[in-house]
């Protein structure tokens, strides 16, 4: 039977802040001596585009014929390997029993949010690999959720009321109608994961063209860069919310509406650091018209923060408990993990040096029973298998001490499915992979109530 390997992450969320340091253990349990040359742990984080498009071209005699193009590009934003255990030269024997490894390493300051989409993703993962001579390799892969953190408090748009109005005129036969005008009003810029966007429409209408319905919807705006075998660009659309209100605004006929779309568990918009993947979200407002004129709507861009607004209209007022996913450990402030810092100087947080990433410990000599070698626990035959020592893990990520009004967020996975981690650089053997869903930030508010609508 082979080995079965493991990976534990201290912090139960697998989920963390870019400059945050990850930790966690690697769980060995054989059943019989096996011989190997080292236990190896590989961190990366990369993104990757990829479609395929159908595209009609012609052979060398001029016929047509259909050909699959895949466009594709890739970033590595970093990758660190080092030995828990052993060397690539040399031989090593582990007795029957189980092995705890522990692992550490730190995340780079200026790295993107985890983002799993329809044509690519942003991710982060740990591979353990036992190096055997003269066999094929066992592996177990995880993949962990990277924050980078978004404080809407030192964006000036994102504090900014925001008005949109739209103004047309419509051409029946002969004569020309009055105009209608959609007026959009937003009070702020900025939001983040569990607030409502609250948001007023107005519609004078003074055409002779009747307006039913009107639909609002928050959406996701995803950009996907490829770099071969050409640059190209695809994009897609995700609904994240929408409601529609069918009130009838007939001619020469005035109506405002007052409505608001909660804002689910989503990555924050700064994707900057990623030269690939382009993340925007958009309130859009439109209003359906009779016949067949087009549509009058207005597109508004919102930015989705990590930290929400503590001033203005939509000011963070906390409200209710913070929702955990079943199972989960609470974000409780009063918890005996110490909150790290959370770094990025460009937010006017405590900034982290950037470290060279955990560098390789030295090659470990052969294990003894009984011993503790390679940062990992050996156990004597008559006491395996048995349970790795404790080191007290920590429940959730944790973050910094900016705002001490503010309590800490629960961590819900991303509303869309993820996808498997599995890629190339993995074989059959393995262990581990399955889809993963990203987690992020979720704050939990009072209600906000919607602009005040003005009477017509």
């Amino acid at each position: 039977m082979p080995a079965n390997i493991r990976i534990l992450f201290d912090n139960h969320y697998a989920t963390f802040y870019a400059g945050q340091t990850v930790t966690g253990r690697v769980i060995v349990t054989v059943d019989k001596p096996k011989k190997l040359r080292a236990i190896t742990i590989n961190f990366k984080g990369e993104a990757e585009v990829k479609w395929t498009e159908t595209e009609r071209k012609k052979d060398s005699q001029g016929k047509d014929y259909d050909d699959q193009v895949i466009y594709k590009a890739t970033e590595t934003y970093y990758e660190n390997k080092y030995h828990l255990l052993g060397s690539e030269s040399g031989e090593i024997e582990l007795n029957p029993g189980e092995y705890s490894y522990p692992f550490t390493c730190q995340i780079p300051i200026s790295v993107p949010s985890s983002f799993e989409g329809e044509h690519g993703y942003i991710r982060y993962t740990v591979k353990a690999t036992l190096d055997r001579p003269w066999k094929f390799d066992q592996e177990s892969k995880a993949a962990f959720t990277v924050v980078a953190p978004l404080d809407l408090n030192t964006l000036p748009q994102a504090k900014e009321p925001i008005e949109f109005e739209k103004v047309k005129n419509f051409c029946c036969l002969w004569c020309k109608s009055g105009p209608l005008t959609l007026t959009v009003k937003v009070p702020a810029g900025g939001f983040v994961p569990g607030q409502t966007i609250p948001f007023q429409v107005e519609i004078e209408n003074g055409s002779n063209i009747r307006v039913r319905p009107i639909n609002c919807v928050l959406r996701k705006e995803v950009t996907w860069h490829a770099r071969d075998p050409i640059h190209k660009t695809q994009k897609t659309k995700t609904t994240l919310g929408e409601l529609a209100v069918d009130d009838e605004v007939k001619p020469h006929e005035s109506k405002s509406f007052s409505k608001d779309i909660i804002v689910p568990a989503i990555p924050p918009s700064n994707l900057a650091n990623c030269g690939i993947i382009d993340l925007e979200y958009i309130l859009k407002i439109e209003a359906v018209v009779s016949g067949f004129h087009k549509n009058v709507s207005a597109r508004i861009p919102v930015v989705m923060g990590t930290i929400p607004l503590l001033t203005g209209p939509t000011a963070y007022k906390p409200g209710g408990t913070a929702v955990v996913q079943p199972g989960q450990p609470s974000p409780n402030p009063a918890s005996p993990a110490k909150p790290a810092q959370l770094p990025s100087p460009t937010l006017g947080l405590v900034p982290i040096p950037t470290p060279s990433l955990s560098p390789a410990p030295a090659p470990a000599p052969a294990p003894a029973p009984g011993s503790q070698v390679g940062g990992g626990w050996n156990l004597p035959p008559a006491a395996a298998p048995s349970t790795p020592p404790s080191t007290n893990p920590s429940t959730a990520p944790s973050a910094p001490p900016l705002y001490p009004q503010l309590p800490p967020p629960s961590y819900e996975e991303s509303i869309w499915k993820g996808n498997s981690i599995k890629d190339s650089t993995d074989n059959e053997h393995t262990m581990g992979i399955q889809d993963f869903t990203p987690r992020y930030p979720v704050w939990t508010f009072d209600p906000v109530a919607p602009p005040a609508a003005q009477a017509p």
